[in-house]
């Protein structure tokens, strides 16, 4: 009986998707939704309540490792994968939605927004560009901690080499909202500048990123930002 019951929830949130997708959902009903397919005989609505309860909203969700989504009763190893991938999926997505595009700086604060949305670690990303300032690929370098990301040139080289490109520009995130450059941070701009003029490929800026605010550091410091190719 319980099952036909969560069989005939299913079947009108289904009907209701194919009328009008996400609109009107609430988050919790969202995810309750998307869990449909990971838990096919579970109640996914309790579920769906106490993810969103311990993670905040919906994209904390699916942005949170594997061992914390784990953590959460009744969500196990298989179903903490399946909505990790999910947001994995997403940002993938959002972000290769930008490739081709010219760089326009309106479009280049869009892009970086995007890729650190959600993140609660560091991450360090690469944008490579053509010669017109049109982007060829977005690469992550590396994941850390909250306070750290790890840069080794060999994996930054490696990236480059497989990726035809005129410039680079580099970004990471700051999760704590601080966005003025440590000594480390303007130490590393230094040194994938100086890299990249190795095998003549220009460093157009490393920008620290948090929420919808960005600053670049070799601007922070005093250089020119995108010397004559300009955004």
């Amino acid at each position: 009986m319980e099952e036909n019951i969560h069989s005939g929830h299913r079947e009108r949130l289904r009907k209701r998707f194919r009328i009008s997708g996400f609109e009107g959902w609430s988050e919790h009903e969202i995810l309750e939704f998307m869990l449909f397919y990971a838990l096919p005989r579970c109640d996914t609505n309790e579920r769906a309540h106490m993810l969103i309860q311990k993670f905040g909203n919906l994209e904390s969700v699916l942005s949170a490792p594997v061992e914390d989504l784990t953590r959460v009763e009744g969500i196990g190893e298989k179903t903490a994968y399946f909505l990790r991938s999910l947001g994995v999926f997403s940002g993938y997505l959002s972000r290769h939605s930008f490739i081709n595009q010219r760089m326009t700086s309106h479009k280049l604060s869009e892009l970086l927004t995007r890729l650190f949305t959600g993140c609660e670690n560091e991450h360090i990303y690469l944008l490579m560009l053509r010669k017109n300032m049109s982007l060829t690929s977005v690469l992550q370098l590396n994941s850390g901690t909250k306070n750290h990301v790890p840069v080794l040139m060999e994996d930054v080289l490696s990236a480059i080499r497989s990726n035809r490109a005129t410039y680079v520009i580099a970004a990471h995130n700051h999760p704590s909202g601080e966005l003025k450059p440590s000594e480390e941070d303007i130490m590393l701009t230094r040194i994938l500048a100086e890299t990249l003029s190795l095998i003549n490929i220009r460093l157009l800026e490393h920008y620290i990123v948090y929420a919808d605010e960005h600053l670049g550091i070799m601007e922070y410091t005093g250089g020119k930002i995108f010397g004559n190719a300009e955004l």
